[in-house]
């Protein structure tokens, strides 16, 4: 669980609340994790441009990769 002012300055949102998980992938290296936020309060605020943490939607995902011009070239175009 989340909640307090440590937290909601933080994520830039007032008042948070919410249930917070982190999965970390055991004996990574780098450390890799993934964080799950399910917001309880305030009410979330559907937008597809997802300004805040408080909006639904996904927040960026990055991979650390050896070769990025590799990786581009793999992806569809």
């Amino acid at each position: 669980m989340i909640s307090g002012d440590t937290f909601s300055r933080y994520m830039g949102v007032d008042n948070i609340e919410g249930e917070h998980h982190t999965l970390v992938l055991s004996r990574s290296s780098p450390r890799l994790y993934v964080q799950l936020l399910k917001l309880l309060h305030p009410d979330p605020v559907p937008d597809v441009n997802i300004p805040t943490l408080r909006s639904v939607g996904f927040n960026p995902i990055c991979f650390a990769v050896e070769d990025l011009e590799a990786q581009l070239m793999i992806l569809p175009n």
